[in-house]
C-alpha cells in the first residue's frame, strides 16, 4: 500500500516539476525544443515530436524507479501488478490521445468541417488556456507565498512524499 502511494504521488509531482520546466522554458527561450527526424524504418521518418510530451512519460520513469528501490526480499505481485498497470494506464493514455488527436483531426479535415475545427479549437484553448492560467496563477501565487514561508510545509511536504 506504502509502495502504491508512493508511486501515485512520485508520479504527480513528476509531471508537474516537468510541466513547470517546460513553461519556465517557454517563457525564457519562447518555444519548446521539437525532437526531428525520428526514424522508424529506413524509409519512414516521424514528425517532429515536442518535448511537452515528457509530462507523460516522466511518471512512467518515476513508476519503474520507485518499483526499484522499493523491491521487497520477497517478491509481493501485488506491487508489481499495480506498477506495470499504472505504467500500462498511462502508455494507453499517450496511445488513446495521440490516436484521438489524428482521428478527431482527420475526420475533421474528411468531412469539411475545417472551420469549425479551427474555430472550436481556438475558441476552446484560448477560453481554456486563459481561465486556467489566471486562476491557477491566482490561486498557485497565494498557496505558495503562503506554504513557502512556512517551516512546518516543507516537513509536511517530505512526509507526504515518503508516505510517513
Amino acid at each position: 500500500m506504502r509502495k502504491q502511494k508512493l508511486i501515485i504521488r512520485w508520479s504527480i509531482v513528476t509531471a508537474c516539476l516537468i510541466a513547470a520546466f517546460w513553461a519556465i522554458w517557454y517563457l525564457i527561450v519562447g518555444k519548446i525544443p521539437v525532437g526531428t527526424n525520428v526514424s522508424i524504418t529506413p524509409s519512414y521518418t516521424l514528425p517532429g515530436i515536442s518535448r511537452w510530451w515528457d509530462v507523460l512519460i516522466g511518471p512512467v520513469w518515476s513508476t519503474i524507479i520507485i518499483s526499484i528501490i522499493f523491491k521487497e526480499q520477497k517478491e509481493n505481485n501485488d506491487d508489481l501488478t499495480f506498477g506495470l498497470a499504472f505504467t500500462g494506464l498511462v502508455l494507453k493514455l499517450f496511445a488513446g490521445l495521440a490516436l484521438g488527436l489524428f482521428a478527431g483531426l482527420a475526420l475533421g479535415l474528411f468531412a469539411g468541417l475545417v472551420s469549425g475545427l479551427v474555430f472550436g479549437l481556438v475558441f476552446g484553448l484560448t477560453t481554456g488556456l486563459v481561465s486556467g492560467l489566471v486562476f491557477g496563477l491566482i490561486a498557485g501565487l497565494g498557496f505558495i507565498s503562503k506554504s513557502v514561508f512556512n517551516l512546518r510545509f516543507w516537513k509536511k511536504m517530505w512526509d507526504w512524499l515518503l508516505v510517513k
